[in-house]
């Protein structure tokens, strides 16, 4: 665990082929890391406007708790309520 700011970060290698969500397989060829990072925020909509402001992307449906997004260099990370 990383601590930064008062915000704990937790770190958790996955490895390739492993299940991901529901029965899809864990694949990296997208990303050029095993890591995939959460960010738990306070408002989930209005932080995946800054993401779409700031150059990123926000994919699928955006809820009151959960976001999908892509960084300006395709590295997928979740927007996810507090």
């Amino acid at each position: 665990m990383i601590s930064v700011g008062g915000i704990n970060i937790n770190l958790l290698e996955k490895q390739a082929g492993t299940i991901a969500a529901a029965d899809q397989k864990r694949s990296y060829e997208r990303h050029w890391t095993p890591i995939h990072f959460d960010f738990g925020v306070d408002d989930v909509v209005a932080t995946a406007a800054l993401v779409q402001k700031h150059g990123g992307t926000v994919e699928g449906e955006v809820s009151s708790d959960f976001a999908p997004c892509v960084d300006p260099f395709g590295n997928g990370f979740c927007l996810v309520g507090n």
